[in-house]
């Protein structure tokens, strides 16, 4: 899913930013153990990783590498954070787009500036 998203040409980075993910987060914490140390999984967060830092490096294609690092740190680290804690309480649909909104505009003032 976040492959789709972030690959998207066709949608502006700051905005491909923004999905539905918190029962695609708990289903994969639930099934973590099975999976976590395989060979496919290792291959899927090296993959993972790679498409993180070309979006970061397309959304800051001016940046040096030093403040493109660690923009990408503090946004990954937000997202997880802040993905984790939120996808452990049921939400409506409104309450989902609201805060995703809010946390989008975060991310986008901080990457913009």
């Amino acid at each position: 899913m976040l492959e789709t998203i972030l690959q998207d040409k066709a949608v502006p980075p700051l905005v491909r930013a923004k999905c539905e993910e918190a029962p695609v987060r708990m289903a994969l914490a639930d099934a973590a153990p099975i999976y976590r140390d395989a060979p496919e999984a290792i291959e899927a967060r090296a993959a993972g990783t790679q498409m993180f830092r070309d979006f970061i490096d397309e959304v800051l294609p001016n940046a040096p590498l030093a403040a493109r690092t660690l923009a990408g740190d503090l946004v990954m680290a937000t997202l997880t954070e802040v993905g984790r804690e939120f996808s452990e309480t049921p939400r409506t649909e409104q309450e989902i787009t609201c805060d995703a909104d809010a946390l989008a505009d975060m991310l986008r003032a901080n990457l913009t500036r």
